[in-house]
């Protein structure tokens, strides 16, 4: 591994320079200088897990913080909500890389896919679409280039109270400021900050748009970690991932240890007659975090009938939110205007929208009424 710490300590070569300065880094080929995180890649899958497993008690120092797009880390940075002293830059494992099926029947896709690969048309069966489609959704055209998938899973909250330095849980403080009264902005959550809930007393939401469609498309993410002298790996289903709870210096709202890596995204075979979408309402075409979104999969029984169904939203709670009772209710009914409009109105009981969240009740029971109609009339049609 290449590395400016401790006793690898040295010259760093061209190559690391011309890695840092491409992720922003500060410029320190020493690695000495007063607030220069120290800069190290992996070259390997073993070597990357190996440090993260060495950990304080064994070397120490602290544990690096990893870098592979960099899309996230280097804003909190910025911020001041992260001040990294190790970097441990896992970008070119290839080990991580790629995408296609699988010995089960489903779709792999490594840590390292880029937004934009899964963007792009025909990358992946259109049983996955909604995957695809939000992936589309999210961010700039430049941004997608460079955020990998792992790392959108992995992202902090974007509230702006959290990463402006205000009182908030995610940064050890008792109390989130964004669930205030007068905090109120169009960002807040509807569902699941409670009391008694996972979220209670914080107003913030999930991110990412890929977490929502993995939702509703029954995805697993996979883990590994360095032990006993070898990799160990598990899977999570993304239902089970993400908390949704706020916890001081939290990766990401998920379930991943300090010593794991994403190392990739398994989605299961999906029985035909199927078909996903994911919609997402903006407040501007681009650059724009959902004010709500949704990601929808249905399995046809014969005619227009519901076999099978999972609905996620995303934009109104800390976890990509499924509609588990409005999934039960859907099955076996003929899907037509009457039920996804009855499906639209079920979707939101149980809201709590937050002072400035309350309009979003009203989105979320048109888009999900809209989609499952639409999802309806392209069945009519094939």
């Amino acid at each position: 591994m290449r590395a400016e710490r401790g006793s690898e300590r040295g010259t760093a070569t061209e190559a690391d320079r011309m890695a840092a300065a491409e992720h922003g880094v500060p410029p320190d080929p020493s690695g000495t200088a007063a607030g220069a995180p120290a800069y190290a890649r992996a070259r390997t899958l073993e070597e990357a897990l190996a440090v993260l497993a060495g950990g304080p008690a064994a070397t120490g120092d602290p544990r690096p913080v990893v870098l592979a797009g960099g899309t996230d880390l280097l804003t909190l940075w910025r911020r001041h909500r992260r001040q990294p002293s190790r970097l441990l830059d896992i970008g070119r494992l290839d080990a991580l890389q790629g995408m296609g099926p699988d010995a089960e029947g489903g779709w792999r896709i490594g840590a390292l896919v880029t937004l934009s690969e899964l963007a792009r048309a025909g990358a992946l069966p259109p049983a996955y679409q909604a995957l695809a489609e939000a992936a589309a959704a999210s961010a700039t055209p430049a941004l997608r280039n460079r955020a990998t998938l792992g790392g959108n899973l992995e992202q902090r909250v974007r509230c702006w109270h959290y990463r402006s330095g205000l009182p908030c849980r995610f940064a050890g403080d008792d109390h989130c400021s964004c669930a205030a009264p007068e905090a109120a902005a169009p960002f807040q959550a509807i569902f699941g900050h409670g009391p008694g809930e996972p979220g209670e007393g914080c107003g913030a939401v999930h991110p990412s748009d890929p977490a929502v469609a993995l939702t509703a498309l029954g995805a697993e993410v996979e883990l590994a970690r360095w032990e006993a002298g070898r990799i160990t790996r598990r899977r999570v289903p993304v239902d089970a991932y993400f908390t949704g709870r706020p916890t001081a210096g939290a990766p990401g709202l998920t379930v991943r240890r300090p010593d794991e890596l994403v190392t990739a995204v398994v989605l299961p075979p999906l029985a035909e007659p199927s078909a996903s979408t994911y919609r997402k309402v903006m407040d501007r075409r681009v650059w724009q975090f959902a004010l709500v979104s949704l990601a929808a999969w249905v399995r046809w029984a014969p005619g227009p009938v519901v076999g099978a169904v999972r609905l996620a939203l995303g934009g109104v709670a800390l976890k990509p939110w499924r509609l588990e009772a409005v999934e039960a209710w859907l099955r076996g009914r003929a899907l037509d205007g009457a039920t996804a409009w009855e499906a639209g109105e079920r979707a939101v009981e149980g809201a709590r929208p937050l002072a400035g969240s309350g309009f979003k009740v009203e989105l979320v029971r048109s888009l999900v009424a809209d989609t499952l109609q639409d999802l309806a009339d392209r069945a009519a049609t094939t």
